[in-house]
């Protein structure tokens, strides 16, 4: 059997939140500002997702606790559709996962949904 590998991008898809903004907004209006806007930045293809992923941490420096209940709120904060759609893409193919009942089935509009969906385009 082949083997499948999923790839998720947690913020804003897995999660609602941005975790790296969150831990921004820790340090106050100035510092979540300075964060959102490098993070935008990147979403938007104006800069390299690289080229700002430390310089941000290096602002914010949280501590353990700081991270550990940012771990929380992505918890807290699952995409509803999270679990269902996680069922429907580790089902064979051509046939649905047994939890399909129990769950309801994620919509289209799911970011989950649109992610996976995206990289086939």
């Amino acid at each position: 059997m082949a083997t499948k590998l999923l790839l998720l991008d947690c913020d804003s898809t897995l999660s609602s939140i941005e975790g790296i903004d969150e831990l921004g907004r820790l340090r106050g209006p100035e510092t979540f500002k300075a964060v959102e806007d490098m993070t935008n930045a990147a979403m938007d293809g104006g800069t390299p997702m690289e080229a700002i992923f430390a310089k941000r941490l290096d602002i914010i420096k949280p501590t353990k606790a700081e991270l550990e209940a940012i771990g929380a709120k992505y918890i807290a904060t699952v995409e509803p559709t999270a679990k269902a759609t996680l069922d429907q893409l580790r089902a064979p193919v051509g046939r649905s996962p047994s939890s399909a009942a129990a769950s309801p089935r994620p919509s289209s509009r799911s970011p989950l949904i649109s992610a996976s969906t995206a990289s086939k385009r």
